[in-house]
């Protein structure tokens, strides 16, 4: 599956898979829909469950910056997910908001 994070979700409506491809290989014949072209920003944790607003500060950065975001969690971290074409944009977005963004 490649190196990163994966995420699986499974409701009584879908399954769903997140997980990084090869660029050479971003679609997956078997899957019924696929998304590729996301890149993957990773929080650095751990963090304690009683810190509020961490998501939402990024989300807002984000939105001001008309880029969309697929957020997902762990126990330790979070990860933001943007597509390829607006990363720059989104690290542009963090770093003004005072984020290290490496």
């Amino acid at each position: 599956l490649g190196e990163g994070p994966v995420f699986v979700a499974v409701t009584s409506e879908e399954t769903s898979l997140i997980f990084p491809t090869p660029a050479t290989n971003a679609s997956l014949s078997s899957a019924k829909e696929s998304d590729p072209g996301w890149r993957c920003l990773k929080v650095v944790g751990p963090m304690p469950f009683d810190l509020v607003g961490i998501m939402a500060g990024i989300a807002t950065a984000l939105k001001n910056r008309g880029v969309s975001l697929l957020a997902q969690s762990t126990y330790d971290t979070d990860y933001v997910l943007v597509k390829e074409e607006k990363l720059g944009e989104a690290v542009e977005a963090l770093r003004g908001e005072g984020a290290k963004v490496d």
